[in-house]
């Protein structure tokens, strides 16, 4: 199963000191257990390079990084245009019910998150669930890692 991990359930993982590092980190181990692919959009890797750059040590943090990467085997993809297509009909769907563009730049980077699962992933991985339903992402199954892990034991 190919599973795409929002950039908060990575993060999470990564720092030791988040609340839900512990159930984070073991979510990812139980996707390795289970021959899962752990696959993460542009736009969460991006969040996580501007992460780790920022860092105090940012080069312990990219080490790092790129350690979880190859330990979990996560694959990082490609954008294409059928998840530009998506997300640019969830964008104005969006728009349509809120009316306001400055609340839809906020939304912009959970559009692409989102449209990169329904056509790259069996499953969305996220601790802010409603987040993407609110978006209409309905035929995306989306759970958060306790769900998950729960769900595919």
């Amino acid at each position: 199963m190919r599973v795409a991990v929002d950039a908060d359930v990575m993060i999470d993982a990564l720092r030791k000191r988040a609340v839900r590092h512990k159930r984070s980190a073991e979510f990812l181990r139980n996707l390795l257990k289970l021959n899962h692919t752990p696959i993460l959009s542009p736009i969460v890797t991006h969040e996580l390079y501007t992460g780790a750059y920022s860092a105090d040590n940012s080069e312990k943090a990219l080490a790092e990084l790129e350690m979880v990467f190859s330990r979990f085997g996560i694959a990082v993809e490609t954008y294409t245009r059928q998840m530009s297509k998506i997300a640019g009909e969830k964008a104005a769907l969006y728009l349509s019910r809120v009316r306001l563009v400055q609340l839809l730049e906020k939304k912009r980077m959970d559009i692409m998150i989102g449209s990169h699962a329904n056509v790259s992933a069996d499953a969305l991985v996220t601790w802010n669930k409603e987040d993407y339903r609110e978006l209409g992402y309905s035929d995306v199954l989306i759970f958060t890692p306790d769900e998950f892990r729960a769900f595919y034991r």
